[in-house]
């Protein structure tokens, strides 16, 4: 993908631009994640991810199929070039979780969760059928299944 020079200047202009060891702070719009947005003005008006777009400028390069932008700094409004890598979704989501940013919530602290640990309790120690304690909790008979045979919540 190449940019106009109105592009890049636009661009630019929405960066607050450091050292070249600093993050570069996107300082316009950001999606609900963090991450900042840049629309391009060309037919169809497509929004990237600011870093992404970055990325692409910098490398003068597409981002091959399969592959990701990655924070090293772990800082999503970040569009610092140097810190910006490609990445596959598994290395992407292994430095997410080494960083201390991944979402480890699990059992009755995630938040659409429907049994508690109480109730989980109940049903690995209760001989009643998964049909009626489906019924009692709320939850399906194959959730039921899973939990007395440990696949979940498997934390207790």
């Amino acid at each position: 993908m190449e940019f106009t020079k109105e592009e890049f200047e636009r661009f630019c202009s929405k960066i607050d631009i450091r050292s070249k060891e600093e993050c570069w702070n996107w300082k316009a719009d950001r999606f609900r994640a963090g991450y900042g947005m840049f629309t391009l003005r060309r037919p169809g008006r497509k929004t990237w991810a600011a870093h992404r777009i970055a990325w692409i400028m910098w490398n003068m390069q597409a981002i091959p199929r399969g592959m990701v932008i990655s924070h090293t700094c772990s800082n999503k409004a970040c569009v610092n070039p140097r810190h910006l890598e490609l990445a596959t979704y598994s290395e992407n989501n292994q430095h997410t979780v080494l960083s201390g940013r991944a979402n480890h919530r699990v059992g009755e602290s995630c938040s659409w969760s429907k049994l508690t640990d109480e109730a989980v309790r109940e049903i690995r120690t209760s001989s009643a059928s998964g049909v009626s304690l489906a019924a009692k909790f709320g939850v399906s008979p194959s959730q039921v299944s899973h939990v007395k045979s440990g696949r979940r919540w498997t934390h207790l």
